[in-house]
């Protein structure tokens, strides 16, 4: 049978207090909260009632606190940058500076088509499709504008 699970204070309960008041984020207040009332002497049960916290959140906030102390409540996910670009920004660049060049031309570009151009960049990067005079309308059937989008310039300023 496992023994349960014992929170190692290394805080009182108005540090805990302290802390939740502080923190702007509502992830890192949740949990200052739970521990602040287990420190005040609530019952586990009675702490995930009221902060609506499931069994196991709870149970890795417990070792989480006990191994890293206040440190351990903090939102991890504020430090990840996420995945990397997926063009370099020379490639955003000449991207950009294709699609300028298409819509002057009266070719507008999708979503589906500029995956289509990225997935041909691979193979064959775009630069050498440049570089050997070959207009992107070769590479990809672009649509003729509507006329709204020239007489109003609505999305110039994107360009």
């Amino acid at each position: 049978m496992p023994t349960a699970l014992k929170v190692k204070f290394q805080h009182e309960a108005a540090e805990l207090w302290e802390g939740y008041q502080a923190s702007t984020c509502a992830v890192e207040r949740r949990r200052f909260q739970v521990l602040a009332l287990l420190a005040e002497g609530r019952t586990r049960a009675d702490v995930l009632a009221i902060t609506r916290y499931s069994v196991p959140s709870y149970v890795d906030l417990v070792h989480r606190y006990n191994d890293h102390g206040l440190e351990g409540l903090q939102d991890r996910r504020h430090r990840n940058s996420g995945a990397p670009t997926l063009l370099s920004d020379a490639e955003v660049l000449l991207l950009a500076q294709t699609l300028r060049a298409d819509y002057a031309q009266g070719i507008v570009w999708n979503g589906a088509q500029v995956g289509v151009l990225q997935e041909l960049e691979r193979k064959l990067p775009l630069r050498i499709l440049r570089l050997r005079n070959l207009p992107s309308q070769s590479i990809v059937k672009g649509n003729r504008p509507l006329g709204c989008h020239e007489a109003s310039g609505a999305h110039s300023h994107l360009l």
